[in-house]
């Protein structure tokens, strides 16, 4: 019974995917969102034993969210959306962990939660701070910035791999540690005017954080809705990109950002 609402809720959500692409359907498109996310967490309670207390934990996640979408202002959606999809990437963190603690079997599958997950998360918080007011909104340069990217992401690739067949500990810690300061690094360089394609980005890196959250629980509606919001997130930010005659590279790398500085100087 519970894989046939988490099929329903699967259908709802594409469904207000579509919905949201047209200003017309986004109202339907947002009740079928929530419409299908009711369904998920109702067939999630249902599976877990009441002695979990799963709903007293849930709670406070539900008045915070609640609290916030009534007090936010329209000029802040941007950064609120940086934030939860930071959360977003949190939780694949946490549940990474949890499984590592466990001493669990889905290595591989926690490991890509991981690196995606802590990436997504330290890149929103940087995301909501310059779009706050926190940090500046230019960006932040600095030299050999590109190289030391390029050290991260071997450390990272090569990390990994690492605990994916070694299942060392101390690599798994190592691992969230470097991802989660190469998540900061990435969007240090992004200019204000450029965020919204990085937001685009960060959406899609939780999704397909939740993917691998989802094949390491075994969980079919994380990695059907993972799949949908990192595709539609990279979709958006191509398209972003394509407007701006700009790359997405070129954005990620901070070189969209330094040239128009460099214009603005010249």
């Amino acid at each position: 019974m519970s894989e046939l609402i988490y099929l329903l809720a699967a259908v709802l959500f594409i469904l207000s995917i579509r919905g949201l692409s047209a200003p017309r359907s986004a109202r339907l498109g947002n009740f079928l969102g929530i419409a299908g996310m009711t369904l998920a967490i109702v067939a999630a309670l249902a599976l877990i034993p009441p002695e979990r207390l799963l709903p007293v934990v849930l709670a406070p996640g539900g008045v915070i969210g609640v609290v916030s979408g009534q007090k936010v202002r329209m000029t802040a959606l941007p950064q609120m959306i940086a934030a939860f999809n930071g959360l977003g990437g949190l939780a694949a963190v946490f549940l990474a962990a949890g499984e590592a603690a466990a001493d669990g079997t889905h290595y591989f599958a926690s490991s890509v939660g991981l690196v995606i997950g802590a990436l997504a998360f330290s890149g929103s918080m940087v995301a909501f701070a310059k779009l706050e007011g926190l940090l500046p909104g230019k960006a932040l340069l600095f030299p050999f910035q590109h190289p030391l990217n390029l050290l991260l992401s071997i450390i990272t690739v090569l990390l990994f791999f690492g605990y994916s067949f070694t299942h060392a500990e101390w690599m798994f810690w190592l691992l969230a540690a470097v991802s989660l300061l190469l998540g900061l690094l990435l969007v240090l360089p992004v200019g204000g005017a450029d965020m919204p394609i990085v937001i685009s980005v960060l959406n899609s890196y939780s999704g397909w954080a939740a993917v691998g959250i989802g094949f390491m629980l075994s969980q079919t509606l994380m990695i059907i809705t993972g799949t949908i919001v990192g595709a539609s997130g990279a979709i958006l930010a191509f398209v972003m990109t394509k407007a701006m005659n700009s790359s997405l590279v070129q954005v990620m790398l901070g070189g969209a950002a330094k040239n128009r500085q460099n214009a603005e100087t010249g």
